[in-house]
């Protein structure tokens, strides 16, 4: 079986109709891939992500350097009018603003002190507990207390 016939095999063209989209995504009848949440297509002996089998398939190669994105933020989608490749970068900040960085949305430290306005540093972009941060300056200062003498 050819791997288009195979892929659309594997996709209907009712999904959910996205509210700022005119097109309704793919459904994806296969489970997502249970660590990643993604759905995932075996393409030329890999595993790779569907919506990057999709674009192969229909489109050719994807640039080096260059990820397949949804427009739809949708992930398990596949359709090509939902699909467009761009940067790692762009997908971070495609991320940020449709509120799916799971980062951004914790509201505490692994060692669950608040992400607040009065415990919370902000370097570079990410988030650091200032709590959590004073206890390891604290405890490396005395672990080199003896190398400084």
């Amino acid at each position: 079986m050819e791997a288009l016939d195979r892929f659309n095999s594997k996709v209907s063209w009712d999904g959910v109709l996205m509210p700022h989209m005119e097109t309704r995504c793919t459904k994806w009848h296969l489970k997502p891939n249970k660590y990643t949440g993604r759905a995932m297509f075996y393409l030329e002996g890999h595993s790779i992500a569907a919506s990057a089998a999709a674009w192969i398939l229909h489109n050719g190669e994807i640039p080096y350097g260059l990820w397949v994105l949804h427009l739809c933020n949708n992930h398990l989608c596949v359709r090509l009018d939902h699909l467009y490749v761009s940067t790692a970068s762009q997908n971070s900040k495609d991320r940020i603003i449709a509120g799916n960085n799971p980062e951004l949305n914790k509201t505490h430290c692994p060692q669950n002190h608040p992400y607040d306005e009065v415990n919370t540093r902000r370097y570079k972009g990410a988030r650091y507990c200032r709590t959590c941060n004073a206890k390891y300056n604290l405890e490396y200062y005395h672990r080199n207390k003896e190398k400084r003498k």
